[in-house]
């Protein structure tokens, strides 16, 4: 079998290590909707693109701000909404980590596929 066609993706997740330890968390899918609200200027439409109801789209939200302790969307009312500072800070230093850790995940992979 050839091995060297494998690569790593890391799954990487952010939690406010003095919240509760099942509160929300960021991760992937978190991200994205925080992304496409960027886009879109709105919750609901990221929702939309995303395949998922508004109603649950708002509750990974909410409880993810309850985690974090700090608010990502900021509501603009009937003209949709846009990401905090904070939010987007977050997001931007999530997509960094991220990129980092699966350069640096599939190096070492295949310096342990070379041996």
């Amino acid at each position: 079998m050839d091995l060297s066609k494998f690569g790593v993706d890391v799954k990487l997740i952010i939690k406010n290590d003095q919240s509760d330890p099942h509160a929300a968390a960021m991760g992937r899918g978190i991200v994205n909707l925080c992304r496409l609200v960027d886009e879109t200027g709105s919750l609901n439409k990221a929702a939309h693109e995303m395949g998922m109801a508004y109603s649950k789209a708002w509750s990974i939200i909410k409880h993810t701000e309850e985690a974090f302790g700090f608010q990502l969307l900021e509501r603009k009312g009937n003209k949709g909404s846009e990401l905090t500072e904070e939010a987007r800070r977050i997001v931007n230093i999530y997509e960094e980590l991220q990129q980092r850790m699966n350069r640096e995940a599939n190096k070492l992979l295949k310096q342990l596929l070379a041996k």
